[in-house]
């Protein structure tokens, strides 16, 4: 019936999964914590919360990811990951995109602004999950004594 519908409408928030894992317990710690993040934004923007709670959880998302992403180069390059300025830009990439949805918030269509988000955070979740991996064991052999 109806049900199938909506959770079209709303898929599930990410879900943090033992196979993301990287064996580096801050970058660990920090994708969880997006993770979480994107999970409370979602619920919030799903429940069709006030658009000032709205703003100040994408606001604080944003600004989590963008700290990530910092710390996340900046061990990437003490590793000597030889893809760190690719990766870097790719990072680049994805804040540029929550800027023009950050700067649209306030004007768009609820519609529109729900089909952005949802792609944008497929989108950071999907980076964590493949386009990290590839650096995995260069912060794994750096682990090693």
């Amino acid at each position: 019936g109806s049900e199938a519908g909506t959770a079209e409408l709303h898929p599930r928030p990410p879900v943090w999964r033992p196979e993301y894992v990287s064996g580096n317990e801050e970058m660990d710690r920090e994708h969880q914590e997006l993770f979480g993040e994107l999970s409370g934004f979602l619920t919030l923007f799903w429940q069709d919360g006030p658009q000032a709670h709205l703003t100040m959880a994408f606001d604080a998302l944003v600004d989590k990811c963008a700290a990530h992403f910092s710390s996340e180069e900046a061990l990437l390059r003490a590793v000597g990951y030889p893809d760190a300025d690719r990766h870097a830009a790719i990072h680049a990439q994805l804040l540029s995109r929550c800027e023009q949805l950050r700067s649209s918030f306030a004007a768009s269509p609820k519609e529109l602004l729900e089909l952005m988000t949802g792609r944008l955070f497929e989108t950071i979740v999907a980076h964590i999950v493949s386009a990290d991996l590839p650096f995995y064991p260069w912060l794994n052999a750096a682990n090693q004594p």
